[in-house]
């Protein structure tokens, strides 16, 4: 993402942040075409589901970042020899926030062993190495955009990734 593309922004801690206009259904793309060769990859279909309304401004590395762990997590946690689908769904969850859904079918893990993996605060946690991202874990790296992570265990056999991000 160009930084000619930047504009400044204010957050709640009046600090002049410079934020990037983020292409959701790019960056989602782009994730997924960079995951082709990841063992697992051909065990899963993929649909994606995306319509919202306000422009997300945010930082990009960090958005990126994020959904590559969580995307690249649901691929390693499928289930064995199974019909595997990874449904990633985005809308407006209010004027203000935005609601991003990640769904997969997953072998036997339990919520906790998922949330340990998301706190953990290890270099090279992520694929990308800019403005320090890879020694955040996946929920500081949500946190520092002001969202929120929730993860539910369906049935002991699907796993939802909830994110909510504001505009």
């Amino acid at each position: 993402i160009k930084k000619d593309n930047q504009e400044d922004y204010t957050d709640d801690n009046s600090e002049n942040t410079l934020k990037d206009l983020i292409n959701i259904e790019f960056i989602y793309d782009r994730i997924i075409e960079g995951l082709r060769f990841n063992d697992g990859f051909n065990e899963v279909n993929f649909y994606k589901d995306i319509s919202h309304e306000h422009d997300l401004y945010s930082d990009a590395v960090l958005f990126y970042s994020i959904l590559q762990k969580l995307i690249t997590t649901a691929i390693n946690y499928r289930q064995a020899k199974n019909d595997n689908k990874i449904q990633f769904t985005v809308r407006d969850f209010s004027s203000t926030h935005l609601l991003i859904i990640i769904q997969f079918t997953c072998g036997m893990v339990s919520p906790r062993e998922l949330n340990d993996l998301f706190e953990k605060n290890i270099k090279d946690i992520f694929n990308i190495d800019a403005k320090n991202s890879e020694h955040l874990s996946v929920k500081e790296a949500i946190q520092k955009l002001n969202g929120s992570l929730d993860i539910y265990n369906k049935s002991g056999k699907d796993v939802v990734f909830t994110i909510s991000l504001p505009y």
